[in-house]
């Protein structure tokens, strides 16, 4: 006899259902919009922190979600923050019981400054706020992140002066206390355009930086890892990142034991064609400066639209190192994706995660960041398209995997991991739908405050296996047609849209 177990999804909090390595939750502040994930980090004892950009207010001014989940996928909190931005990378650290969060905004209609917004990492509540748009010389600052260095806070991007013929400011670090005020900068300018990307602390305790600066005479875009001794404001260049094609993202790098680890992008622009053979290779540098490995991807594409974006990567307690970012399927559609590789740049894993609507079409999705959790499990985060009139709505989307990379135990063998992306749904009050006994039997009862109109169960694949129409307000529901496995099963009520019910079998 089979044994059921059920789960109610709604608007704003999808729980987790279930599964024995992973969980995939989609949210939406708003319908027709974007919200897309941007930074996230993770506790000692495996709580998620993670940001999402988003439109609010008429769908005119940026802000952003900040959420709190558990290792089980459960959310605890999210905060809106209106009329921000969030840096683009590194925009929350959790650091001293405190939730730092890196934003910018638009001052005057010209020039960015930054802030730092302080969260209860337990409520969510704002502690404190500072702004730090003062700096010298005029210069303001376009963010890309920040960093914790010696109790002290490093935001980094790109400076701004705003004047006339000279608006392509510096790469530019920007050190502060806690309380946000001015220590030091540095303005790292070795070309005409330059950004400051990632900062982190390197083997001797110091710190180091992936600037970028372009040429006016070629439009060559070069990148430099840089030594930064934030004491003696000195610089020196540890390493020269190979040829990138300056409307691709910018390259990531990560610090491993023994050495470092950086993407880079190669590519020989066929004169006479569009067709551009690019070749994506990651590679691994000593603290000294030398090439120790090169792992690459080749492929032949057309125009700009290559198979691999990389979008963020990140170390793993066993030296390891993790890559994702979207993957341009045969189909054309993008798909989220996580490499897993070895110190050595062997590639341990590679998985792919589509999503489907509940037509069984797939939607495009993305995985902006992704982190190791203490258990060894994967958390990412990111964006899926969901459905809506126009097909264009994305909603911040959150994955956690195992450390195989397999989201459940069944999906091991299968390099493609496929997800079943449900639609947004309205809010119910949890007291108008029942549903017992759970877990169940052969037969599901559905008891509502409202007249129920039809039932339709689908399989996880976004199948549609059956479909009846009703009306009464208590429905006895025949699962004894189902195959071992996981279901969905939408209810429709005259005053509310579809609501999404999952049982596994």
């Amino acid at each position: 006899m089979n044994r059921i177990c059920l789960f109610l999804y709604f608007l704003f909090f999808i729980p987790a259902i279930g599964l024995a390595q992973g969980f995939s939750n989609t949210y939406n502040e708003l319908p027709i919009t974007s919200e897309n994930g941007w930074g996230i980090t993770i506790s000692a004892e495996g709580e998620i922190y993670c940001t999402s950009a988003l439109v609010c207010q008429d769908l005119t001014v940026a802000c952003i979600n900040v959420y709190n989940f558990n290792s089980s996928g459960e959310l605890l909190w999210s905060k809106l923050i209106e009329d921000k931005r969030a840096v683009n990378w590194e925009n929350i650290i959790l650091e001293n019981d405190s939730l730092f969060i890196g934003v910018n905004r638009l001052q005057n209609n010209d020039t960015d400054y930054c802030e730092q917004i302080i969260l209860d990492p337990i409520s969510g509540d704002q502690i404190n706020n500072f702004q730090s748009y003062y700096y010298p010389n005029g210069i303001s600052l376009g963010g890309f992140g920040q960093f914790f260095y010696e109790d002290e806070i490093y935001m980094y991007g790109t400076g701004f002066t705003h004047l006339p013929d000279d608006n392509d400011g510096p790469g530019y670090i920007h050190r502060m206390d806690k309380r946000g005020n001015y220590v030091s900068h540095l303005e790292y300018r070795p070309d005409n355009f330059s950004g400051i990307y990632q900062l982190m602390e390197d083997p001797n305790g110091q710190l180091i930086f992936l600037c970028n600066s372009t040429s006016d005479l070629t439009d060559v875009e070069d990148y430099s890892l840089v030594n930064y001794d934030p004491n003696s404001g000195e610089t020196s260049i540890v390493y020269e990142v190979g040829y990138q094609r300056p409307d691709r993202v910018a390259p990531f790098f990560v610090k491993l034991s023994d050495k470092y680890v950086i993407t880079e992008i190669h590519y020989d622009d066929n004169e006479v064609s569009e067709i551009i053979d690019l070749d994506f290779s990651i590679r691994g540098v000593s603290f000294n400066g030398d090439s120790l490995w090169q792992f690459s991807y080749w492929e032949p594409f057309w125009g700009s639209l290559g198979r691999f974006e990389f979008m963020e990567m990140t170390s793993c307690a066993n030296d390891d190192f993790l890559l994702s970012g979207q993957y341009r399927d045969e189909d054309g559609n993008f798909v989220g994706f996580i490499m897993r590789f070895s110190t050595d740049g062997d590639l341990v894993w590679e998985r792919r995660y589509y999503a489907y609507d509940n037509a069984g079409r797939v939607k495009n999705s993305h995985l902006s960041a992704v982190r190791e959790m203490p258990d060894g499990s994967i958390v990412g985060i990111g964006a899926m398209q969901q459905v809506s009139e126009f097909d264009a709505e994305e909603d911040f989307w959150i994955l956690k995997v195992g450390a195989d990379g397999c989201y459940r135990e069944e999906d091991c063998e299968d390099v493609s991991i496929n997800q079943w992306l449900t639609e947004t749904e309205e809010v119910m009050d949890d007291s108008s739908l029942v549903l017992y006994p759970n877990p169940a039997d052969d037969y599901l009862t559905i008891e509502s405050q409202e007249l129920i109109i039809s039932t339709e169960i689908y399989g996880l694949d976004g199948k549609l296996i059956s479909r009846k129409k009703h009306s009464d307000n208590t429905l006895q529901v025949s699962l004894d047609h189902l195959n071992e496995g996981m279901y969905s099963i939408k209810v429709m009520t005259p005053q509310s849209e579809e609501v999404l019910l999952f049982v596994k079998l």
